[in-house]
């Protein structure tokens, strides 16, 4: 029988790794770093989406990626910078659900923004809006 790797303790997540980066928190498959101009870092921060039933999660994809164009990393690809920006424009729920999203399984935007549209537009809500404006007179 081979080693069984121990069990973590919640307070295993809060412990600092080699990097200084905290070991909870939502990790693209390939992060990399990169400087954000002060005026981006608050644009991202002003347009946070939160999850509640009164935002457009499509309204704050567009936003995102309005401010995604005056972010023009050397070295960086579209999908990274976007997938290291959009937990910036996170929080309350929009943030906890990304949080627990194991860290290093996406790889690219597309696969983010899907998730992220099924978990903050399902189906149901689609519907709902679609019977909003069939129902309009």
């Amino acid at each position: 029988m081979g080693d069984v790797p121990s069990r973590r303790t919640l307070g295993d997540y809060g412990i600092g790794t080699h990097q200084c980066l905290i070991t909870h928190g939502f990790q693209p498959a390939n992060p990399v770093a990169f400087n954000i101009k002060n005026s981006i870092l608050v644009g991202l921060r002003e347009t946070q989406y939160d999850g509640g039933s009164l935002q457009d999660s499509y309204e704050h994809l567009s936003i995102f990626y309005e401010s995604c164009l005056f972010c023009c990393p050397d070295g960086v690809t579209e999908d990274q910078k976007k997938l290291q920006l959009f937990a910036l424009t996170s929080t309350r729920r929009a943030k906890d659900w990304l949080l627990d999203l194991p860290n290093g399984t996406i790889q690219k935007w597309d696969e983010l923004e899907e998730k992220f549209l099924k978990r903050f537009f399902p189906l149901s809500k689609l519907l709902e809006k679609r019977a909003e404006i069939s129902g309009f007179k």
